[in-house]
Order: C-alpha cells, then structure tokens, then sequence
C-alpha cells in the first residue's frame, strides 16, 4: 500500500511540475536524449526491485525503508544546515 501511494504522488507532482518545465525551456534534445539513456535503467530497476519487494518479509522492508529515510533525512539536514552556515 505505501509503495503504490507513494509512487502515485510522485507520478502525480512530477505531472504539475511538467508544465513549469516547458514555460522555463527544461526540455531541450540534450534531456530528452539522456531520458532515452536512462529509461531502459529504470524499467529494469524498477522490475528488480519489484521482485526483491517480494522476497523481502514486510517487517524487514519497513525498517529498511525508514532507515534509508532517515540516512536520507539526516544527510538533506546536514547539507542544509552547512550550506547556510558557508553562505553566511
């Protein structure tokens, strides 16, 4: 249930955020050429970890999932905070 919710949001900002991209000329031949790269890495990640996801016992993906949330909390927290510090 998380997983599926959490990949609708992000489909669903990434669509509003579309519009922004073309006013502001974001989609050049250059991005669109490294989107053709890296979409084929994508699908396969994506299917490898939908197959991993199954092997994995509930209780274990939670606590890797927030785990790796947390690192990934911790380390926006640390750039933030020593980017201002630098700035100032």
């Amino acid at each position: 249930m998380l997983i599926g919710t959490s990949a609708i949001f992000f489909a669903t900002i990434n669509g509003l955020k579309a519009p922004a991209y073309t006013a502001r000329s974001q989609f050049t031949r250059g991005n669109m050429a490294t989107l053709v790269g890296v979409f084929p890495v994508a699908v396969a990640s994506t299917v490898v970890d939908a197959k991993l996801i199954r092997c994995l016992d509930p209780k274990c993906f939670y606590i890797l999932i927030y785990v790796l949330l947390s690192l990934t909390g911790i380390k926006l927290t640390w750039d933030g905070t020593v980017g201002r510090v630098q700035v100032h």
